[in-house]
């Protein structure tokens, strides 16, 4: 009798090894690990753009093809607290042109993620693009929130697999310098989703504190925003402490 259990994680870019180059992301890393420890897991990614109320639909349809026996939700701040040039020229220009920009942004990112252009580089084109344009957050902290809430309450409220809540290290100190308000945002948004939450018995991870005092070159590719070859190593090894119960 096979005794795999099987795991969801509700999760971004970061969780499908963005920039990583070929490196495992941490959810594979946490498969071996639990394996390790006499737990055999069987861990599925996906995206989740937490944009309100279709957003929770649509994680709650992955939910239910996938029928896990546990939900891993990775409370993915960056949308609602870095701000990004596309949706300035969404707004200023129309969705053509902000699809086109975001593309072309998404791939700069992966550029600089991977370490193919110097950091000087990098800095100076991200300030050039927001002086000229302007950033905002794709979202707002509310619409996250919302959808983060949704997911929450109707998992519980249908008994279905058990969710867990992971608080991410909220990003480098350098994308916090530059971004003072990001660092705001993502304790608004945790503010609003961990009393749902608690409320509901549900198991809240917070990797800002298991991590505490860990270097940023330990953690970070040079956006400030991906996790490190390392940083996914020490992220899977933190939540395979909290999870083996």
């Amino acid at each position: 009798m096979d005794e795999t259990r099987q795991w969801l994680v509700l999760g971004h870019s970061g969780t499908r090894g963005e920039g990583l180059d070929g490196a495992p992301p941490w959810p594979v890393l946490l498969e071996g690990l639990l394996a390790g420890q006499g737990l055999p897991v069987r861990i599925a990614a996906i995206d989740l753009f937490p944009n309100g109320a279709r957003a929770a639909e649509f994680a709650l349809r992955k939910v239910a093809e996938a029928a896990p026996d546990a939900v891993l939700v990775s409370l993915n701040a960056y949308p609602c607290a870095v701000p990004v040039v596309s949706r300035e020229v969404r707004e200023r220009f129309g969705e053509g042109a902000g699809r086109v920009y975001a593309k072309v942004e998404r791939a700069w990112h992966r550029h600089t993620a991977e370490r193919r252009a110097p950091a000087a580089i990098e800095r100076a084109v991200r300030m050039i693009a927001h002086r000229a344009v302007g950033a905002r957050p794709m979202l707002s902290v509310a619409a996250a929130a919302e959808a983060y809430t949704l997911v929450l309450e109707r998992l519980t409220a249908l008994e279905g697999p058990r969710p867990v809540v992971i608080g991410e290290v909220p990003f480098s100190a350098a994308l916090r310098r530059r971004h003072p308000r990001a660092m705001a945002r993502v304790r608004e948004l945790q503010a609003l989703v961990r009393p749902v939450a608690e409320g509901r018995r549900i198991d809240w991870i917070d990797l800002g504190q298991e991590l505490a005092g860990t270097p940023d070159s330990d953690l970070w590719q040079t956006d400030g925003v991906h996790l490190s070859t390392r940083g996914n190593e020490l992220y899977a090894a933190a939540l395979a402490r909290r999870l083996r119960d």
